[in-house]
């Protein structure tokens, strides 16, 4: 996961933006309660990152920004309309290397963004909620980033940071991809089908949620990392959803080659089937779970309303 970032939107949130933070991905398919508390889990503060800030955040013609110890800027929000995007490599003389969390949240005017060649950090959901995004495009001097067909990565095309929402049809992963980023696809509710290549070998939190068109996917032999948070109170860990919102998904294929993870009939185990991971919501009628199975993850039945 990246370390460093730059930031939000340009002005401070209204009661009206705040709100729109916890609607649905869309209106036909609105979230169910515990969906939305989820989503708000995954929400990070709209605050530059921290010990790295010389002056308080202002605001220029289209963007907030805070100026960081080093002299640079990290832009917070932007609060334009363009369709089309190039963020600037300079604001008031000063050079722009970080973009922070959920910084161009909300932005559904959007449909293209350039990240320039000095960003050397990104945040985590930048893009969320910019339903009409098709691609980010990274100045080809950039150190540190990359994309692809509009999706961004990491310079060496290891980790898949970031599909842009507005992205549809049918996804081809580069075979240099070892990890699916936290919430990569977030939110892509119009891709049909996301294929993982071999060399995966670790999903982040969330990486597949809202993807509401999804019907089938399949897990590579490769994989050997699913997202697990701890219970500190409890001491113990559960697996972090990856697949909720998935409304269509039915079933979750993995390579019978893969040591950590199996599937049957659609639904995902640890190896061995004695800890059910998660059943697709997409899934209808009766489901007949295998003896083996001694636990049952604390989401794995989340959204299956059709059971």
């Amino acid at each position: 996961m990246l370390a460093v970032v730059l930031s939000l939107c340009s002005v401070p949130l209204t009661a009206v933006q705040a709100q729109k933070s916890l609607e649905t991905f869309s209106e036909e398919e609105p979230l169910k309660k515990n969906e939305t508390e989820e989503f708000e889990k995954m929400k990070p503060e709209m605050t530059p990152q921290e010990g790295n800030v010389k002056a308080a955040s202002k605001i220029g013609e289209e963007y907030s920004y805070a100026e960081l110890e080093d002299g640079t800027l990290e832009i917070m929000s932007y609060f334009g309309n363009d369709t089309e995007l190039v963020v600037p490599t300079e604001i008031d003389g000063k050079r722009v290397t970080r973009i922070g969390h959920r910084a161009f949240n909300g932005c559904s005017s959007l449909r293209s963004i350039e990240l320039p060649e000095s960003v050397t950090s990104v945040g985590r959901s930048v893009f969320s909620e910019c339903s009409n995004l098709k691609e980010i495009i990274v100045g080809g001097n950039n150190v540190n980033y990359t994309s692809k067909d509009g999706i961004l990565y990491d310079k060496n095309q290891m980790e898949l940071i970031c599909c842009p929402q507005g992205k549809a049809g049918d996804i081809v992963i580069p075979a240099s991809v070892n990890k699916i980023g936290e919430s990569a696809f977030s939110g892509c509710k119009s891709l049909k089908s996301i294929e993982l290549p071999e060399s995966v070998n670790e999903i982040g939190g969330h990486a597949f949620y809202g993807c509401s068109s999804l019907k089938s996917i399949k897990l590579p032999a490769s994989l050997s990392s699913m997202p697990k948070e701890t219970d500190e109170d409890e001491d113990y860990s559960v697996y972090v959803p990856v697949f909720s919102g998935c409304s269509s998904l039915k079933e979750i294929i993995v390579d019978e080659n893969n040591a950590n993870y199996e599937s049957k009939d659609g639904i995902l185990y640890e190896k061995g089937q004695k800890y059910l991971i998660y059943c697709p919501q997409g899934k209808v009628g009766d489901i007949v779970i295998p003896a083996s199975v001694n636990e049952i993850g604390s989401d794995a039945f989340t959204g299956c309303s059709s059971l």
